[in-house]
């Protein structure tokens, strides 16, 4: 389960590390006991990373600050820009239009 869950590891690959068939590994895998420990081992490995990334906030705000006085315009005007856009101020969308050619909406109120 670990293998599958923390490593990141394909069904094949874990059926070759422990000697199984991939159709036994599938079976196990659809029984209620192994969904509910799949579960809980996703939401440990989950909350684990959130707090990591929640203790990396406030150095972000401080990186995000100093760019945004960036003696670069663009890179300047890209972040305050990203700061809007994730504040909810103005939000920016690209639409697939067709023949690998997009549209690219600004939304400003």
């Amino acid at each position: 389960m670990e293998a599958l869950v923390i490593e990141g590891k394909r069904p094949v690959e874990v059926s070759i590390e422990f000697d199984i068939t991939e159709s036994r590994l599938s079976i196990l895998r659809r029984s209620p006991l192994w969904k509910a420990e799949e579960d809980a081992l996703c939401r440990e490995v989950r909350d684990l990373h959130k707090t990591g990334i929640l203790r990396l906030v406030p150095r972000a705000i401080e990186r995000t600050e100093e760019l945004m006085e960036s003696q670069d315009e663009r890179l300047a005007h890209a972040v305050v820009k990203d700061v809007l856009n994730r504040g909810g101020l103005i939000s920016e969308r690209s639409v697939e239009v067709g023949n690998g050619a997009s549209i690219r909406v600004v939304l400003e109120d």
